[in-house]
């Protein structure tokens, strides 16, 4: 009996005292971030013999969540067994964790239970959505509340891998419906529906009212549930785009309530997005009419509606129109509202060429706020240009090219432009004048990768340094695990994580480390943390962290460039690209732009997948025996990118091989190009970009021509040709060797 005593407390003593992470180094090249996978985990896995105790634990249970990734449920689980007797694992809560995740897939719910409630500190956010689930199939109605509400509370906003589990999730637990019928304002219910189900398919609405009206049954008094659901399941219809259903349903709504309901002016706001989306100007009128015979005192928010009005009129091409709504704006209206006003007179005048009067406009206006006074400044500038007043544009873009404005949108912009102003000035007045190379040696310091710094590289010639690294090392420095104010635990999982190749939940836990914690992460742990969000596929998440070390005025090492700009499903870019005779790099800047490279995304616009297709689209490029082509098959990555490079192609071939017009087309549609084509006469394809009405479409080209510069200069040594010669073919670009 002592004898086994002792043993058992030597036992224990082994496994306190052994170190949970490793002595051995692990290391990351180039080669493995394009294939997503670390190299090092087949030799490591040959070379168990060697390695203490601990390390093999660390690297069985690794070698499990790679069996249990690949669905190899019965030879994970037959590891994780193994492992689950050893108590004091410093991994064991993932043990668990893993265990109850194959019990709950392969619907044995009261083992998965058992599994979830051994763990002490849940691993991952999703513990709460599975063991909130085997609660509701219990009808333990009180905890399955509790984990759900949890699971909302921790699920980050930005997860691109939200929707692995998708044809699970498109059958929802009704208490997931309770939760969004529970809260009576529906923007912030549908903030939660699209957290917890950021894709579905186009036959859904259907689905969504049958279960929501069963659960509402349950969770609401007969006096309130007509009038609660009719407003819910109009509102869910409008988001998703039916808008013909929503109208009726808001209809069917003011039907059932008094004039007097708080709710009626977010029904009337909600039907005066849909005439605009459905470009009804007469109705937008007529609810507008309507608000202020219901509300005399004057409705909410009307000065909004207004103003999206006059917008709507003036890309209609009907600027009188707007600028007679523009007039109705009360001058007691918030000051926000007045500014955007003045802008917007002041854009029509410009769009006219009436410069002067754009001038006059701005110069006369006094704003409210910081952003619209930076605004207003930029636009006096360019309309200065415009007006050939080069000197008086450099002057007032100088207004927006100091320390004051460093971190603004308009700073590059405004320095790229100064430099064009004072060349316009040296070129009239045939004189030498200086100051401009400084001007660009700032773009070039404040963002070497940006837009404005392709457009600066052939005036310089100064080609953005990359210097070659080939490997690096991952590591979670000593320092860490005595640092105040850092989670101890999760810094001891997320070292031991990255020790047993478990990526994603290691960067989860280096953030639950940092939650609560007055510091933020430091420079080499935002480094660490995006290799692993790249080595598991988590490219959206790696730029935001990534663009952490951007914001600070800092270079990136050639390594973190290629973390930066990604080559995921460049196989399928490739063969496409070429069979539709384009470059693959421009498929991947367009991906980037579009999607963050997340093959589930869904556009408000209901555009889906890597290169955001609209279902409708897809379907006109798709070939007669592929007339079957649905909204969940643009979801897959080879299918979407297909289809996208097609239809790149067909747009080139229609502008007769412009890029810019192109992205233009992509982005917001043929009819608004036609427009601009008509209204915009610029030689120059710079100021023809700058004066794109729609700002989402002006970024849009701008973002896409810097993906396509960059990824050319990281991966082929080659630069984008000059904005003005971008009628391209497949290979467009310059080789810098040369």
């Amino acid at each position: 009996m002592y004898v086994r005593y002792c043993f058992y407390i030597s036992l224990i003593f082994y496994f306190l005292l052994c170190p949970a992470y490793s002595s051995f180094v692990i290391t990351v090249n180039d080669k493995d971030l394009e294939l997503h996978h670390n190299s090092e985990w087949e030799q490591f896995k040959t070379r168990k013999p060697q390695f203490t105790r601990a390390e093999k634990n660390l690297l069985e249970l690794g070698e499990a969540y790679q069996l249990l990734s690949v669905e190899k449920y019965d030879e994970a689980k037959t590891i994780l067994l193994k492992l689950s007797y050893l108590k004091n694992f410093v991994l064991i809560d993932y043990v668990y964790y893993f265990l109850g995740k194959i019990y709950y897939t392969q619907n044995r719910l009261a083992l998965a239970l058992r599994r979830f409630n051994q763990i002490q500190l849940p691993p991952h956010y999703d513990f709460y959505r599975m063991r909130g689930n085997i609660y509701l199939w219990l009808k333990n109605k009180d905890k399955a509340r509790e984990d759900l509400k949890k699971y909302i509370e921790e699920m980050p906003d930005v997860d691109p891998m939200l929707a692995t589990d998708f044809k699970e999730l498109v059958f929802y637990p009704e208490l997931q419906y309770a939760l969004l019928i529970e809260k009576r304002d529906p923007r912030e219910a549908f903030q939660i529906f699209k957290k917890l189900h950021i894709a579905f398919p186009e036959d859904e609405p259907a689905l969504i009212e049958k279960k929501m009206y069963k659960t509402a049954k349950t969770f609401l008094s007969t006096k309130d549930l007509t009038k609660e659901f009719l407003y819910q399941k109009a509102y869910f219809l409008k988001e998703q785009g039916q808008y013909n259903e929503s109208e009726k349903a808001y209809l069917d709504f003011l039907n059932q309530v008094e004039k007097d309901d708080p709710l009626i002016d977010k029904v009337f706001e909600d039907l005066y997005y849909i005439k605009r989306h459905v470009n009804d100007v007469a109705g937008q009128r007529r609810i507008i009419a309507l608000l202020y015979k219901i509300r005399p005192e004057g409705a909410a928010n009307i000065e909004d509606k207004l103003i999206q009005l006059a917008r709507f009129y003036w890309n209609q091409e009907e600027a009188q129109h707007a600028l007679l709504v523009l007039n109705k704006i009360p001058q007691d209206a918030k000051p926000a509202y007045l500014d955007e006003a003045r802008i917007i007179r002041a854009q029509i005048y410009g769009q006219r060429r009436n410069y002067k009067k754009a001038i006059t406009t701005l110069n006369m206006a006094s704003m409210n706020s910081k952003d619209w006074e930076e605004k207003r400044i930029y636009l006096l500038a360019w309309y200065h240009y415009l007006n050939s007043q080069f000197e008086q544009a450099g002057k007032t873009w100088g207004l927006l090219t100091t320390d004051e404005f460093k971190n603004s949108s308009s700073y590059l912009s405004s320095l790229y432009w100064q430099t064009q102003a004072t060349r316009k000035i040296k070129y009239e007045a045939k004189r030498k004048t200086s100051g401009f190379d400084d001007l660009l040696d700032k773009i070039f310091q404040k963002d070497p990768f940006s837009y404005y710094s392709y457009l600066s590289f052939y005036e310089t010639k100064k080609k953005t340094k990359v210097e070659p690294q080939k490997k690096i090392k991952l590591e979670i420095p000593d320092d860490l695990f005595t640092r105040d104010h850092v989670d101890k635990k999760w810094i001891m999982r997320a070292s031991a994580l990255l020790h047993a190749y478990i990526h994603p939940l290691s960067a989860y836990a280096l953030n639950q480390a940092f939650k609560n914690s007055e510091t933020t992460l430091q420079e080499n742990m935002i480094y660490l943390q995006a290799v692993l969000y790249s080595l598991s596929r988590e490219h959206l998440k790696c730029v935001i962290s990534l663009n952490k070390i951007l914001e600070l005025d800092q270079t990136l090492p050639h390594f973190y460039l290629k973390l930066l700009y990604p080559k995921p499903y460049f196989n399928f870019a490739k063969e496409y690209a070429q069979s539709s005779g384009i470059s693959p790099y421009l498929i991947l800047s367009i991906m980037r732009q579009e999607s963050g490279f997340n093959e589930k995304a869904k556009s408000g616009a209901h555009a889906l997948g890597l290169m955001q297709l609209l279902p409708r689209v897809a379907r006109s490029l798709a070939s007669e025996r592929n007339t079957g082509l649905g909204p969940e098959n643009l979801y897959d990555p080879e299918t979407n990118i297909q289809y996208g490079s097609k239809l790149v192609s067909q747009l080139l071939k229609q502008y007769g091989n412009n890029l810019i017009l192109m992205l233009a087309s992509y982005n917001a549609g043929e009819p608004q190009v036609k427009k601009w084509r008509k209204k915009i006469i610029r030689v120059d394809t710079r100021e023809f970009i700058e004066q794109i009405p729609y700002s989402e479409t002006r970024n849009y080209i701008k973002l896409v021509l810097r993906n396509y510069h960059n990824y050319l200069q990281i991966y082929e040594n080659k630069v984008l040709p000059p904005v003005y010669k971008l009628y391209i073919s497949y290979k467009p670009e310059v080789n810098l060797a040369k």
